[in-house]
């Protein structure tokens, strides 16, 4: 038995190319106006506004796996400062964070 956790699914049968790049397009355009607004991280506008490009690069993302799977990828993106992984401080797994944050050093 295997377990799926995901917050999408789709089927190859289930990708219209048409619907997904039109909005791929438009998360894009969305992409370039809120990394001109979060630039301004020190602002409450521009933390709002970095909070919704990381929601739009996740879009971006998924939009851009579900042409990879119906066969037809879109030209890749390259985002230095997009996040991959888990954060540094994972609650969930029980862990403070301080002995990954030390690195190999603070092993006994």
């Amino acid at each position: 038995m295997a377990i799926l956790l995901s917050g999408e699914f789709t089927l190859r049968e289930g990708v219209d190319p048409v619907i997904v790049r039109t909005e791929l397009k438009d998360v894009q355009a969305n992409i370039a106006t809120a990394e001109i607004e979060a630039s301004d991280r020190g602002k409450e506008s521009g933390r709002v506004a970095a909070a919704r490009l990381d929601e739009l690069i996740e879009r971006e993302n998924w939009l851009a796996a579900e042409l990879e799977l119906y066969g037809d990828p879109p030209p890749a993106t390259m985002r230095p400062y997009e996040q991959f992984g888990p954060s540094s401080i994972d609650e969930s797994a029980g862990g403070s964070g301080e002995d990954e944050a030390a690195g190999p050093a603070a092993a006994p």
